[in-house]
């Protein structure tokens, strides 16, 4: 028998937040491992990852993995502001960060066995504002990478599933231009 389908990946959004990864199909018929769980899509934000599906209950079979998380706006986001005065930020909400990596599947119910392992967190996008005039006024930036998804529940002696790895933070660079 085949494992359990995976799930599909997220759609890629250029102006909003990318689709969220398809679920891991449950696996069907003896020892039959989860799906994995499909990847969150890319975006301005990124898209969650999918979960993996649960092992074939009665059965020794592994959870599926987690799907990772899509990459908030891939590269940097430079914004130059052109200014010549003061360019008030008041009010600005930047949302680039990274999708949360999907969950591990859990175990089959019988005999020993791991838990699916947790999808990767996606990357936060760069962060980049220059302006030749001063910049003033308080905003929000959230570039921060996805956490990783948590890893499948174990059956018996098995291991749990692993924690997704963390993904990275983009870097902020919010500066005036100082011409010498």
């Amino acid at each position: 028998s085949g494992g359990g389908g995976a799930g599909g990946a997220g759609g890629i959004s250029k102006r909003g937040t990318g689709g969220a990864g398809g679920a891991g199909g449950a696996g069907y018929g003896a020892n039959v491992v989860g799906g994995a769980g499909g990847a969150g899509g890319a975006g301005y934000a990124g898209g969650n990852g999918g979960a993996g599906g649960a092992g074939h209950a009665g059965t020794s079979a592994n959870g599926g993995v987690g799907g990772a998380g899509g990459a908030g706006s891939t590269g940097s986001m430079a914004f130059v502001l052109y200014c010549a005065g003061t360019m008030n930020l008041a009010s600005m909400t930047i949302n680039a960060q990274g999708g949360v990596g999907g969950n591990g599947g859990a175990a089959g119910s019988s005999g020993n066995v791991n838990g699916g392992a947790g999808g990767a967190g996606g990357d936060g996008a760069d962060i980049i504002m220059l302006s030749l005039g001063a910049l003033s006024g308080s905003y929000t930036i959230t570039n921060n990478g996805g956490a990783g998804g948590t890893g499948g529940a174990k059956t018996g002696s098995g291991t749990v599933g692993a924690t997704g790895a963390s993904g990275s933070d983009g870097a902020q660079i919010i500066a005036q231009v100082i011409n010498t």
